[in-house]
């Protein structure tokens, strides 16, 4: 009759079972399946290997260099928790979009679960021009659909003549944030960042901000 290993249960054969190794191999081989924890490149080929998780399920994505654990319901990131990563975000606007020219964009972010920490800056340059509408940055995680508008802290600096404080915000589901700020040092008004707000953009314009929020995985 087999028997099991004390910790993980692992099925073996006794001394008195019939010699038979390919069954016993075929049997071993299951049971460490669900146990060694599975590698992927991307969020597609762990789909195409496993495409009905279990509750529990684990793997590492080498993309993000991160642990995944299945909640029954999608993947969540459980590592590496905390590490900052640097991301390049994409700057758009409403009706036209802005050109970086000889400016600079960039960000930092990490997460812990689902908490996603985000600080970036973007600094103009001599021939970086702010397109037309409302500014628009992408996020590095996705928001989730919580029905709660997330909203963090902004600064925009025209070097030399004014510091407009502001927020970041992001709406519920959205991938990109949008910033409002004071549009003078008096003004209890505020406005949604564009080239001409809440200055028109020159080589002197930096925006600056930090926010937290909830990923949608």
């Amino acid at each position: 009759m087999s028997a099991n290993t004390a910790k993980a249960g692992l099925t073996y054969p006794s001394l008195a079972d019939a010699p038979n190794v390919p069954s016993n191999m075929q049997t071993l081989a299951s049971q460490l399946d669900g146990m060694v924890i599975p590698k992927y490149a991307s969020a597609s080929a762990l789909s195409t290997a496993n495409p009905s998780p279990a509750s529990g399920d684990l793997c590492y994505r080498t993309d993000l260099n991160a642990y995944l654990t299945y909640d029954g319901t999608a993947w969540q990131q459980i590592g590496p928790l905390g590490a900052w990563t640097t991301y390049v975000p994409t700057w758009t606007a409403a009706t036209t979009n802005p050109s970086l020219g000889n400016g600079t964009i960039t960000s930092r972010w990490c997460r812990v679960g689902r908490l996603i920490h985000w600080m970036g800056q973007l600094q103009a340059g001599s021939t970086t021009t702010g397109g037309s509408g409302v500014w628009f940055i992408s996020i590095p995680v996705a928001a989730a659909s919580n029905g709660i508008q997330m909203i963090g802290t902004a600064d925009y600096v025209n070097s030399g003549d004014n510091e407009y404080l502001g927020a970041v915000e992001i709406q519920s589901g959205l991938t990109t944030v949008a910033f409002i700020v004071k549009t003078s040092q008096s003004s209890q008004s505020t406005f949604p960042v564009s080239a001409t707000v809440p200055v028109t953009l020159s080589a002197n314009t930096k925006l600056v901000w930090n926010i937290s929020y909830e990923a949608a995985s």
